[in-house]
């Protein structure tokens, strides 16, 4: 996420520009600041080429003229005017961050890297010069000097939502969760209010299985991106963790319409439902994410759980027997039809599941005689 807020201080560039060519292009000037604060980039780019046919080596008209072509996305055309800016004024230090934006976007990185060095050089303190440094690493892969870069943005700006955020997926994809969570806490109540933060602090709060404190960080995510499918996901499953299960079915219907490709959120509905002892409403949540992904494992035997916890133990057996098509050590299903033949009384059967099972994950396995010896118990 480049920054585009150095706008304010290219105006007082550009009124210093202005003195020195006063009697040439104070009118230019005057309508090209107009412009600028009117976000007319098109216009204000004409103003100042204007200006610069006149005043050449202007520093401010330069910069101003490098940061419409930005503001634009013209980045090709934003690279001279900005080396010209550097050229007549060495030490302005936002064109040197809007040079290094501009080699970010068009992926000449090591450039990048160069123009925010000289930036952090001359401002060592300007908090978004390394920040944008470490975006640009960050797009490198380089995360150990990514972390370096935001780290210093932090210790100048604790309170640089941007960087907290950046700093946080940098950690994750180091696998460093426990570091990451505090920072995209941090970020939230630094003001990054585009939900992005809430999703990965609500989605790793899931992960850990700390659903209570999912739900409301994971609310403020879908409110700020109504059209963010994870979050609906996420939502969902922290609704079911904390036994909401019509809140949870509402949020994976939610995400179903934003992406009915899914099979996860397919599959998580039919939980929500199995969860609540919804077992009928279950089923065809299932078999939806089975069409969408049909060598999955995990939704024909929850199908087939489904099926179990229904007493419906034909349509069990088949389901646990499609996974056992797809992989016949597949202990979930063996277990699964070990159950069944408890649920028939065919305990002979239900051991034969058992000694497969001592072989492939004895915990299950125990599990099942278990099951077992409560079946033949009388009751």
């Amino acid at each position: 996420m480049k920054v585009t807020k150095f706008v304010f201080i290219a105006f007082g560039i550009v009124v210093l520009g202005a003195v020195v060519h006063a009697q040439d292009t104070r009118p230019l000037f005057e309508r090209a600041l107009e412009q600028l604060k009117n976000e007319q980039y098109v216009a204000a780019t004409d103003s100042f080429r204007q200006i610069l046919a006149i005043a050449p080596d202007d520093p401010g008209a330069n910069y101003d003229l490098g940061f419409c072509y930005y503001m634009q996305k013209q980045y090709e055309r934003a690279i001279p005017a900005l080396r010209n800016a550097i050229k007549s004024k060495p030490d302005l230090v936002e064109a040197y961050i809007y040079l290094g934006n501009s080699l970010d976007y068009l992926k000449r990185y090591d450039e990048a890297v160069a123009a925010y060095d000289r930036a952090t050089e001359l401002a060592p303190n300007n908090a978004d010069a390394f920040y944008e440094l470490g975006i640009t690493h960050a797009r490198q892969k380089n995360d150990s000097a990514a972390i370096s870069a935001y780290e210093k943005c932090i210790k100048i700006d604790p309170n640089h939502a941007d960087a907290l955020y950046s700093l946080g997926l940098t950690y994750l994809r180091s696998k460093r969760m426990d570091d990451a969570m505090p920072l995209f806490d941090r970020a939230i109540k630094a003001g990054n209010v585009t939900g992005e933060a809430h999703y990965q602090l609500g989605r790793l709060y899931v992960e850990k299985k700390r659903y209570r404190d999912a739900v409301p960080v994971l609310v403020e995510a879908v409110r700020f991106r109504p059209g963010h499918f994870g979050s609906h996901f996420q939502l969902g499953v922290a609704y079911d963790g904390t036994d909401r299960y019509p809140e949870a079915v509402d949020a994976f219907n939610k995400a179903i319409l934003i992406d009915p490709a899914d099979a996860s959120a397919r599959l998580n509905l039919g939980n929500a439902y199995f969860d609540e002892r919804k077992y009928t409403e279950a089923v065809p949540h299932y078999k939806d994410a089975i069409k969408l992904s049909p060598k999955w494992k995990l939704a024909h035997n929850y199908l087939g759980d489904a099926y179990r916890a229904n007493s419906q133990f034909e349509l069990a057996m088949a389901s646990y027997n499609e996974t056992l098509a797809i992989d016949a050590k597949d202990a979930d299903a063996i277990y699964g039809v070990g159950y069944v033949y408890i649920k028939q009384s065919k305990f002979a059967l239900a051991r034969q599941q058992k000694a497969k099972l001592d072989l492939l994950d004895p915990s299950m396995a125990a599990k099942l005689q278990t099951k077992i010896d409560a079946g033949m118990t009388p009751q």
